[in-house]
């Protein structure tokens, strides 16, 4: 719950870890203000792995592009309503989008090489 991602993430910090990751879970994407708040007060870079989580103050977003997974499963979706026989029932998603906060990254004390900016989706 919130006050447990509370804690954990003052405890964290008060151990001078070097970065906040988060996968996708929805406990905590739920309450990323939360650690969004603590990553800023305390220059922790936050790492996401759910891009949308950038727009609300993580410093970078890197892993699969859920606009592209829905794409795919809406593809999906109408080959089995047409009655086609679906053989590749599970097809992974291989591409991956990085989108990077420099507002965030500035108020999280988070320094990018420009090489990894020129390979950035989008910056905000």
């Amino acid at each position: 719950n919130v006050n447990d991602l509370i804690l954990v993430g003052q405890s964290l910090a008060a151990k001078d870890i070097d970065a906040f990751i988060v996968s996708a879970d929805n406990v905590v994407c739920n309450a990323l203000n939360v650690l969004i708040k603590i990553a800023d007060e305390n220059d922790i870079p936050l790492f996401v792995t759910d891009e949308s989580q950038v727009y609300k103050g993580a410093s970078v977003g890197h892993g699969v592009s859920y606009k592209m997974w829905g794409n795919k499963s809406g593809h999906k979706a109408v080959e089995i309503l047409k009655g086609r026989e679906v053989y590749n029932k599970i097809e992974p998603i291989t591409q991956e989008g990085l989108i990077i906060n420099r507002e965030a990254c500035e108020k999280q004390g988070l320094l990018i090489p420009e090489s990894i900016i020129e390979r950035a989706d989008s910056i905000m």
